[in-house]
């Protein structure tokens, strides 16, 4: 399997090499897989996707906190930590919870201060026999590399109590509109979430007050960014460093397995920012249905649900 999987990368490093030589372009290589394969079977940390985060327009936010009747059919919707409170037409910020996963959506005038169009994708990390501690760190194919060396531990305030609730590591470049950060959780913040003992930290554990199984939402299976070139490389770097393997390439587009979902990198050199394409969720049951929400349209067909946004790119 490890020979295959090298034989592979070499491909499509060739590949990548010979295509700048015929257009011209500089011969650099924007993924360097040459540098990762010589340290190809080196163990790294397991991971699993989290969720996903949106920043949309002031019309599209409006029209989606507003339909209270299509959130009661399709997922849970609520204000977050620390109470879950449901939303309702003054929320600012909403989340859709699924079984593993979760949909962050931000209004224009969320608490963060994110501006419209602004995307971002967290995943879970952790190593088998290591527990959370202070100085956990992700687990490379390469090490001493400018990705994932920086990090920052985040602390949740709860009723009576607060606690950290992640270390995440990021990788620190130009500024961007698509995020994507990689984390260990503590799971003694569950134990103060729920006030019951946990172990370790798991996805479910923390969504399980808050997910419907009985609604339409299960979670996410796939994501569609158009990427320009900066974000492109440094994303595709993150998944090679974490171990992540390559599905498919089709011209400029990569599609890699990220955990338990697959993520599709467009590249699109001409943007100045980088958008949320679509994202690809699983439903309970079969639906047919379409709901628009502004320049957010979400078609269900079976037990598939594509929540597409509008671009400017195509």
């Amino acid at each position: 399997m490890k020979i295959s999987n090298l034989y592979l990368l070499f491909l499509l490093h060739i590949l990548l090499f010979s295509c700048k030589q015929k257009t011209g372009e500089p011969a650099t290589p924007t993924i360097d897989y040459e540098k990762i394969n010589v340290l190809f079977a080196q163990e790294t940390s397991h991971m699993l996707f989290n969720h996903f985060y949106v920043t949309l327009d002031s019309i599209s936010y409006t029209h989606f906190i507003k339909a209270k009747d299509w959130m009661e059919v399709y997922a849970s919707v609520d204000e977050g930590l620390p109470h879950f409170y449901t939303v309702n037409d003054n929320s600012t910020t909403s989340y859709v919870r699924g079984h593993h996963h979760y949909i962050e959506i931000l209004g224009p005038k969320n608490s963060y201060g994110q501006p419209e169009g602004k995307s971002g994708m967290s995943f879970c990390l952790s190593h088998n026999k290591e527990s959370f501690n202070d100085s956990i760190a992700p687990k490379l194919k390469k090490e001493d590399t400018p990705y994932l060396a920086f990090s920052e531990t985040v602390v949740q305030p709860l009723t009576g109590t607060e606690d950290v609730w992640f270390k995440a590591f990021y990788t620190k470049g130009p500024d961007t509109n698509m995020q994507s950060w990689y984390a260990f959780y503590n799971p003694e913040f569950l134990t103060s979430l729920h006030g019951s003992d946990h172990e370790n930290y798991t996805r479910e554990v923390f969504l399980k007050t808050t997910y419907s199984p009985e609604k339409l939402f299960k979670g996410i299976s796939g994501i569609e960014l158009a990427c320009n070139q900066a974000d492109y490389n440094r994303i595709a770097q993150e998944m090679r460093h974490l171990g992540c393997p390559l599905l498919k390439k089709e011209g400029n587009n990569l599609t890699v397995r990220s955990g338990d979902i697959n993520i599709k990198l467009m590249l699109h050199p001409e943007l100045e920012q980088s958008q949320i394409h679509k994202l690809h969720c699983t439903l309970n049951r079969a639906d047919e249905s379409v709901k628009v929400f502004g320049d957010l349209v979400i078609t269900n067909s079976g037990h598939q649900s594509i929540w597409t946004f509008a671009n400017t790119y195509e």
